[in-house]
């Protein structure tokens, strides 16, 4: 009797890894063909209703095809159009864009401290401010005034 051989058995989490690298490597590299097939199958199932509706009003097939490609295609001409004249705006207005934003950080960076001392006097400066409502506040004809608005509000 021949010796018996061991049996290898394969874990199946490696199995499922390895296959889906394996259809992944394959998907990767048909891409330049599934691609235009898959946007061609999305293509039919959206333009099948106008096509039917051409059926429906008697159009002949070929022309309510026509139709319906004509249409698609004046749509996403618009879109690219449209998207082809903001990128032109931007493309002007991008140095001018540029420039101010350039100034701006050139604007935070006068000291080592510049930013804490712009944050400091900001703080200063809302403090200065609520110090002034709270002294206005602790007038007394400003009591009254609070009263009467309090009275109005209620009303």
């Amino acid at each position: 009797m021949p010796p018996s051989q061991p049996r290898v058995r394969v874990n199946g989490a490696w199995v499922t890894l390895l296959t889906l690298v394996l259809v992944v490597t394959v998907l990767w590299a048909a891409k330049a063909i599934l691609l235009p097939l898959a946007l061609g199958i999305i293509l039919a199932f959206a333009l099948t209703p106008l096509v039917k509706l051409c059926d429906r009003y008697r159009v002949p097939r070929f022309a309510g095809v026509t139709l319906t490609m004509l249409l698609a295609l004046g749509i996403v001409g618009g879109i690219g159009y449209v998207v082809v004249n903001q990128f032109a705006e931007l493309s002007t207005e991008l140095t001018r864009y540029t420039s101010s934003m350039r100034r701006k950080v050139a604007e935070l960076r006068p000291g080592k401290d510049a930013t804490f001392s712009q944050l400091s006097r900001t703080v200063d400066r809302v403090t200065e401010q609520l110090d002034n409502n709270a002294a206005d506040l602790q007038r007394p004809d400003c009591t009254r005034d609070r009263a009467a608005f309090a009275l109005r509000a209620g009303a």
